[in-house]
């Protein structure tokens, strides 16, 4: 069965109220209808709904209204339960001023009313009726307000925890957006922090490699005529830094684009990188490579990174055709 929800609990409380006072006013209507007192009991029972139904629009205003709600209703109730009938229901009408207390004073406050209305309900009870039934009407009427404000604070305490996680979860959906936009952002930094490195190595290697083409372009030209000799070793110049620059732009794509092969290791794309030298370049590389163990993924790519930039030193300054490559 689907649970009662807080506010529908609220509801019931307040519809308990009403009934209480229906309930009273229906048997005093129907049983002193002949007594000559009706229309003052008639009175004071509108004035009694009217404070029933002011308590909405009166409590924003402040505590001193229901204060004075409650002590109005609690003298109506008295004076008819006196004075009326001699009759024992009208305890019923010391219900809503309980339960309006416990709603809304705070639980001192609110415990202070509803001791006070009991004892004035028992006392008149006591001088109304003999002792042999105000005996039972003194048991029976604070049991049913008891009870009643017990529902009344479980159903005020259950809005309130929904209330506060309410709130909770609207700060927490807050939170998590504020979160998602750090992390855009954080993502847009690191972006623009890539392309920066890479624009970076793209001007300390690859541009001064094109610029080194350009001029030996330039020389090869001018010596292809006077010069054959020269001309040719420009050429080779020429081949040998086109090799570097594509082997540098390999390297920077390696970086956007992580090889097929990249989740089998750092030792297994050491050897692939090794082989890669020895075809492209004539570079034998020996690796000194321990027993395979992994690393987290950005310090294995940050290692091929660094291995990658040495052999290209290599290749580019070295003029070497062995190098070593050790990873301890």
């Amino acid at each position: 069965m689907e649970a009662i929800r807080p506010r529908r609990r609220m509801l019931i409380a307040y519809v308990g109220l009403y009934l209480a006072f229906a309930s009273a006013t229906a048997r005093a209507i129907f049983e002193l209808q002949d007594d000559p007192g009706m229309p003052i009991m008639l009175a004071m029972l509108g004035a009694y709904l009217l404070s029933l139904l002011a308590e909405t629009y009166l409590i924003p205003r402040g505590p001193l209204y229901l204060h004075v709600i409650n002590g109005l209703q609690t003298v109506i109730a008295l004076l008819l339960l006196r004075f009326m009938g001699n009759v024992d229901y009208f305890s019923l009408l010391f219900i809503p001023p309980c339960v309006q207390s416990i709603l809304h004073f705070p639980r001192k406050t609110a415990l202070v009313w509803i001791g006070l209305i009991i004892v004035l309900m028992a006392a008149t009870l006591l001088v109304t009726f003999p002792l042999s039934e105000s005996i039972g009407y003194v048991i029976i009427y604070p049991t049913a307000i008891f009870l009643f404000t017990a529902l009344s604070y479980l159903a005020k305490q259950a809005q309130e925890a929904q209330e506060r996680s309410e709130v909770l979860l609207a700060d927490l959906q807050t939170a998590n957006l504020k979160l998602q936009a750090y992390a855009a952002q954080a993502q847009e930094l690191a972006a623009a922090s890539e392309r920066n490195r890479l624009a970076r190595e793209l001007h300390d290697s690859v541009t001064q490699i094109i610029f080194g083409l350009t001029l030996s372009a330039q020389a090869a030209r001018i010596l292809i005529d006077r010069d054959p000799g020269r001309a040719a070793a420009e050429l080779d110049h020429l081949q040998a830094l086109a090799g570097s620059a594509l082997a540098e732009m390999r390297a920077l794509i390696q970086e956007l684009h992580p090889a097929p092969g990249a989740e089998d290791g750092l030792a297994a794309r050491l050897r692939r990188l090794a082989a890669e030298r020895k075809a492209q370049d004539g570079l034998t590389v020996n690796l000194q490579i321990p027993a395979e163990r992994r690393l987290p993924a950005a310090i294995e790519s940050e290692l091929f990174r660094i291995a990658q930039e040495a052999l290209n030193n290599v290749v580019k300054h070295a003029q070497a055709s062995r190098a070593v490559l050790a990873l301890d």
